[in-house]
């Protein structure tokens, strides 16, 4: 008696507990957000021309190779284009992203989530 009686009560319950598990599972399906850049913010002289690009962040001694997603470079050499005369000018960039470990024959990298800031260099960019 005691088992049919509990089957009674599980059957009764099925819908809501149904219920219950599709609306938590929902929330693991929906659309993806955008992801927010995550990176720490970097600032430094900038220099891009066909054949190199090199960013030298402030009171560093090497220049760290720039990489970003094809439309953020993109994005990145248009906007640089228009505030120098020629390539390779400098500029001041102020980014939020990663630096790259070398490996593979190139040097550190640094990867570009995010523009924050740039303009033409100037004598006090990094103070």
């Amino acid at each position: 008696m005691r088992i049919d009686g509990l089957a009674s009560g599980l059957s009764a319950c099925q819908p809501l507990l149904l219920g219950a598990a599709l609306l938590l599972s929902s929330g693991c399906s929906g659309p993806a957000t955008t992801p927010q850049a995550r990176g720490d913010v970097h600032r430094g002289h900038l220099s891009l021309g066909p054949d190199s690009d090199a960013f030298l962040p402030c009171g560093a001694s090497r220049p760290l190779q720039v990489v970003a997603d094809p439309v953020l470079g993109e994005r990145l050499s248009a906007e640089y284009l228009a505030l120098v005369g020629e390539p390779y000018e400098e500029a001041f960039l102020q980014a939020r992203g990663r630096r790259l470990a070398s490996g593979g024959g190139v040097g550190e990298r640094l990867q570009v989530e995010q523009i924050l800031d740039l303009r033409a260099a100037g004598a006090d960019d990094c103070h």
